[in-house]
């Protein structure tokens, strides 16, 4: 566009809607994933790693890039038809995530974002015993990798995640973000039920607040989180997730409010 903004690609179906037709892909080696990703990480350390807190991530995660190849009409009939199938391909996108996090780890990175949207809006795209039975296993084998290698690791997940919060730290995440609240997600529920296991990241709106808010509409959204998810740590402000409408001045105007009014204790509550 006249920003210079890429068109964004949007999700329309799976191409790889049987077994048969994902075991004929040319499945991407997982060391020469990790060597292209570490040289990509290593740069971005050398450039930026002393200013900033950088984690590495992987887009799409162990669900979205099973279900999504598949459609998920096509991915729900294999997690009822076969599942020794879907183990499989649950299992190479495993090993695909594990080479990105030795990568982040090799590159000097401090921390990983395991990226992975497992909502809709009004909650999960699948039950919470799916996603611990075919996933559960798999992910805490990433998180434990990403601990053994000394990194820090939290879980993005769009959509309404409430019934899967006590999943994300049963798997061994550290942080959970986005917690969007267009999709009905409540901070302070969020905090009240895992505050105490999980950090919480998030919950700044994107489709107004940060695209079209008023200062004072930011504000007023700061001070809010704070005062539902911060007053006994645990917390970090952030925007549920990023496009090309959210401003640059709304977004400084988010971290000027959360330094002014987040620093410990808060004495203005």
């Amino acid at each position: 566009d006249a920003d210079g903004n890429r068109d964004t690609p949007m999700y329309r179906g799976g191409l790889l809607t049987s077994p048969e037709k994902w075991e004929a892909w040319p499945h991407p080696d997982p060391d020469q994933f990790h060597k292209r990703i570490e040289r990509t990480f290593s740069d971005l350390n050398r450039r930026y790693g002393d200013c900033i807190y950088l984690m590495g991530s992987l887009l799409c995660g162990l669900w979205e890039n099973a279900s999504q190849v598949m459609g998920l009409p096509a991915f729900a009939v294999a997690l009822r038809r076969d599942p020794g199938f879907v183990r499989r391909m649950v299992q190479y996108y495993e090993e695909l995530y594990l080479a990105a996090v030795h990568a982040a780890a090799d590159a000097g990175l401090p921390g990983f974002v395991y990226s992975d949207d497992m909502g809709h809006k009004t909650g999960p795209q699948t039950s919470p015993r799916v996603f611990d039975e075919f996933f559960g296993p798999s992910l805490r084998r990433i998180s434990d990798e990403a601990h053994k290698r000394g990194l820090q690791i939290i879980i993005h997940s769009c959509g309404n995640v409430t019934q899967l919060l006590d999943l994300f730290a049963d798997w061994g995440f550290e942080g959970v973000h986005s917690l969007e609240p267009t999709a009905g997600m409540d901070l302070a529920e969020v905090k009240e039920r895992v505050g105490d296991r999980i950090c919480v990241f998030g919950n700044l709106d994107i489709a107004h607040l940060l695209s079209h808010g008023t200062r004072e509409e930011v504000e007023a959204a700061v001070r809010s989180a704070l005062l539902a998810a911060a007053q006994d740590g645990g917390f970090i402000m952030a925007m549920t997730n990023s496009h090309n409408a959210v401003k640059v001045e709304n977004t400084r105007w988010m971290i000027e409010f959360t330094q002014q009014y987040g620093t410990y204790p808060l004495s203005w509550v």
